[in-house]
């Protein structure tokens, strides 16, 4: 598709959102000063509304989180196909069915393998962060004194945390095709865009508005038919190493032997895709080539938004507070020599990082979910509709100054000095207190992999390099609705320590 065409159509979609308003607004006086708002948020990624009507708060007990969390009619899945237009955006995929195949999948992939192979997993992703670092510098339009380059922090964390991830997923072959890895990067952010415009358009144009903001789906389709592709050839077809040598495993107590002795080995059993595909292997007249690679794209939606969102948020408190580079750079080379075993073994690190999540709220409300039926909890109250979305608030829990005293202060030790009430302590873990990753059996089950690559890529920035604010005074977040957005205009100086 052309630019011009491009352009047109995206002036053709802003057109149908002015006159959805307009018919909505029933042509009162004000309803110009709304369009050009809403217009303006659009094209600058700030997302109108991600659901109407406003969701039911239900009480933050345990038993009624459990009850909400647990409840097969009050579906998580059916929740974010709404918002996000699943329908159109992940190629049909049904998120209103209860799938316990796909979900004892992710469960013996992301929970019971995968955190085993960590430690073999920490040389790849290191060789990348690296790769990324050095191309990030090289890059830089503006080199200052000692080496230090100005970066826009919510792009880099962004395109940093993608790259990451993708490694893990994909491996080094597919994600070395520079076209299937900027469609990686692209469809996430189509996604995002599309949840916005399906809610200011009529339901009978939503193929249309998905097709000129995803560029007919191309990055979408891009990605599914190189992983049909893939799939349908099977593992032992592969062009890449099929195992781990494991002399990489052991060149870790060396500070750099290790770097050459992996440059052209990708550790093959250890990427998401080849666990997935291998442990399928037995049920594929389910788990089709199509089906996998379905599902394959919905783990990368939840792989590819919060993980890059918490990073920018964990960077920008170590920019107000520069003290807390020190001190995580001192807790980090003390294991310098055995980071690839010891790198989810760091107290500081851990309070550090789920402080920063308690104190920002990046989203506000917590285990959504939709009412497929009619539902009473068993308390008697609440009795929701069909179609209702429900939720608990996040943000009062984090704010409770029985479980978090003086909760409105910043304190990165809390979790390590006492001074929080709450068992859990680490970044991962999921508590009734602490639901960034959910909460019960749905609970994120890649978040271990999460917490794994973000505190790689925190411990490698505080040990190279020191960051400062290019403007402390700047805004540093936005509001959509319940969530809280980084501007994209945020910068932060990095210079590389000598």
């Amino acid at each position: 598709m052309s630019e011009t065409l491009s352009s047109c159509l995206f002036e053709v979609a802003c057109v149908l959102l002015v006159v959805n308003e307009l018919y909505h607004s029933l042509f009162q006086s004000v309803a110009i000063i709304k369009i050009c708002k809403i217009v303006g948020d659009f094209r600058n990624h700030r997302y109108y509304r991600p659901w109407a009507p406003k969701p039911v708060m239900i009480p933050a007990t345990k038993k009624i989180m459990t009850e909400l969390s647990e409840t097969a009619v009050l579906s998580q899945r059916a929740v974010y196909a709404d918002m996000f237009g699943f329908k159109y955006t992940l190629n049909g995929l049904n998120h209103s069915e209860i799938n316990t195949r796909k979900s004892r999948l992710y469960s013996r992939v992301l929970q019971v393998r995968g955190p085993t192979q960590f430690q073999e997993l920490y040389p790849y992703l290191d060789r990348n962060l690296r790769a990324f670092m050095d191309l990030e510098r090289l890059s830089s339009s503006a080199m200052g004194p000692e080496g230090t380059i100005s970066i826009q922090l919510a792009s880099f964390s962004e395109r940093l945390l993608s790259r990451l991830m993708s490694a893990w997923f994909f491996g080094e072959n597919m994600t070395s095709d520079s076209l299937f890895r900027n469609a990686l990067l692209s469809h996430p952010r189509q996604i995002k865009s599309c949840a916005a415009a399906f809610q200011l358009t009529p339901t009978l144009l939503a193929p249309f508005v998905h097709s000129i903001i995803t560029r007919r789906g191309n990055a979408m389709r891009l990605i599914q038919h190189t992983l049909n592709d893939t799939i349908a050839a099977g593992i032992e077809r592969w062009d890449e190493p099929p195992e781990i040598k494991k002399v990489c495993i052991h060149a870790l107590n060396t500070s750099h032997l290790y770097v050459h002795t992996i440059t052209n080995i990708l550790p093959q059993q250890l990427t998401l895709l080849h666990q997935l595909i291998d442990l399928s292997e037995p049920n594929r007249t389910y788990w089709t080539p199509e089906t996998l690679s379905q599902a394959i794209l919905g783990l990368w939606l939840a792989a590819s938004h919060q993980p890059w969102v918490n990073l920018h948020a964990i960077l920008l408190e170590l920019c107000v507070r520069p003290e807390w580079q020190d001190a995580l750079r001192k807790e980090a080379l003390e294991h310098q020599g055995n980071l690839a075993s010891m790198i989810d073994h760091l107290p500081l690190l851990d309070s550090f990082m789920r402080e920063t999540a308690r104190f920002n709220a990046l989203d506000k409300v917590a285990i959504r979910r939709k009412a497929l039926t009619d539902y009473t909890f068993t308390s008697g109250s609440p009795i929701v509709r069909a179609g209702s979305v429900l939720c608990v608030s996040s943000y009062d829990l984090t704010r409770n100054s029985n479980i978090y005293p003086d909760p409105n202060h910043f304190d990165g030790m809390r979790f390590i000095n006492g001074r929080c009430r709450d068992a859990s302590s680490r970044f991962a873990d999921v508590s009734e207190n602490h639901l960034i990753w959910g909460y019960g059996s749905l609970a994120c089950p890649g978040r271990n992999h999460a917490s794994f690559i973000l505190k790689m890529v925190v411990v490698h920035l505080v040990i190279n390099y020191t960051m400062r604010l290019a403007d402390p005074g700047a805004s540093r977040w936005w509001a959509w609705e319940d969530f809280t957005m980084p501007y994209e205009s945020t910068k932060v100086f990095v210079t590389r320590r000598g």
